[in-house]
């Protein structure tokens, strides 16, 4: 068997009881034996959770999502230059002006220092991969993500930066065929890396019957809300 990498999943908030398909692929890799960390960007909002949460075995980091001390601030920078190879070009290179994502990138950055982590996936092209683009050039290693909807069509008031993490991935992901035309015909060459990958389900958590006697029904998956499509 290949061995697996060592990943580090950077979400924005874990667990999100409306991101079950994050959950599903965290417990896919965990059961062809990859190890995964899990670095939480937020704090938890929702009151419930799946079921399946429970099966998940990667322990999960929360980052602290606010710099509120200046004194601590400077503190993580005088760690990161001792701890951090090329932490000084990576400096003077970067120009990302949320003072909280770069700490944040720093914190994670140590962390994949100290745990060995080989690889970074981050889920949503917004803030969860902005951490780790920046993370991954400080400590050297890869990243990739996987785009979904609003992280791709949503007008921003500032730039996102999805064309360069694009370019920067070591692989892009997204959901559909449509976004990734999309994706290809906005960005071009930074978009060469991306592919498809459908968000799975476990089909064998789900019995059919053929029964030719019951009426038509027509089913639709998704929340109860306005930007699922249900009028409620």
């Amino acid at each position: 068997m290949t061995k697996q990498p060592y990943v580090g999943y950077v979400v924005k908030r874990y667990p999100r009881f409306s991101e079950t398909f994050i959950v599903n692929e965290i417990l896919a890799h965990e059961r062809v034996g990859m190890k995964i960390d899990i670095f939480a960007l937020g704090n938890v909002e929702e009151t419930h959770f799946q079921d399946i949460i429970a099966q998940v075995r990667a322990p999960v980091t929360r980052i602290v999502d606010k710099q509120r001390n200046m004194e601590r601030y400077w503190a993580l920078f005088d760690r990161a230059w001792r701890e951090l190879p090329g932490f000084a070009d990576c400096l003077a290179a970067q120009r990302h002006p949320n003072v909280h994502e770069f700490a944040q990138a720093i914190l994670l950055a140590l962390a994949i220092r100290e745990r060995g982590i080989e690889h970074l996936h981050a889920h949503f092209g917004t803030r969860a991969t902005t951490v780790a683009r920046i993370a991954a050039r400080l400590s050297g290693i890869g990243y990739s993500f996987t785009a979904h909807a609003k992280d791709i069509y949503y007008p921003y008031q500032e730039s996102t930066e999805l064309e360069n993490k694009l370019r920067d991935a070591v692989q892009a992901i997204t959901v559909s065929d449509y976004n990734l035309a999309h994706l290809r015909q906005r960005y071009g060459k930074n978009a060469d890396r991306t592919i498809r990958l459908y968000n799975g389900l476990d089909l064998q958590k789900f019995s059919f019957t053929l029964n030719n006697n019951r009426q038509p029904e027509i089913l639709a998956v998704g929340r109860l809300v306005e930007k699922k499509a249900f009028v409620i």
